[in-house]
């Protein structure tokens, strides 16, 4: 249901809505929208929402769990993009994925890396550059951040 996106949501006035004119109208709406304090000018009382809630059962738990894989994403994309815009500030864009794409654009790397003992030197060398970046990152990062802030205060 869409108005299930609109989580302050309390009053609902369908009244005159073709979709008022179908039969389980009322149980739907109040089972989809959490917090509905009026629908269609009349007060909602919990035993009705418990009731619908119980109605449409296998749907609620459905769309419970979708909500949730869409909360766990939207939320990993927000990190994501919090720690990439926190990257930039720090002028360390790109260093995550340096060895990776220097090896991606080294149009021999698939020849090379099929003599034996190679790509245990590559990666004794990726560990190492990782470690290096990773205690980079964190000595860099902390002296990055109080000039950002210090730009917001002015």
């Amino acid at each position: 249901m869409y108005l299930r996106q609109f989580r302050k949501l309390r009053l609902v006035n369908l009244a005159g809505n073709p979709i008022a004119a179908a039969a389980d109208y009322r149980s739907y709406v109040l089972s989809h929208i959490k917090d509905l304090t009026y629908l269609d000018y009349r007060r909602v009382n919990a035993a009705d929402v418990a009731a619908a809630v119980e109605q449409h059962q296998d749907e609620m738990i459905e769309l419970g769990e979708k909500e949730a894989t869409e909360a766990v994403a939207e939320k990993e994309s927000a990190e994501t993009a919090a720690h990439a815009a926190l990257m930039k500030e720090a002028n360390l864009e790109g260093i995550e994925t340096l060895l990776e794409d220097m090896v991606k654009a080294d149009v021999e790397w698939s020849k090379l890396s099929q003599i034996p003992g190679l790509v245990d030197g590559w990666t004794d060398v990726k560990d190492k550059v990782g470690i290096a970046t990773e205690e980079f990152k964190a000595r860099s990062t902390p002296h990055a951040m109080p000039t950002v802030s210090c730009m917001a205060k002015a």
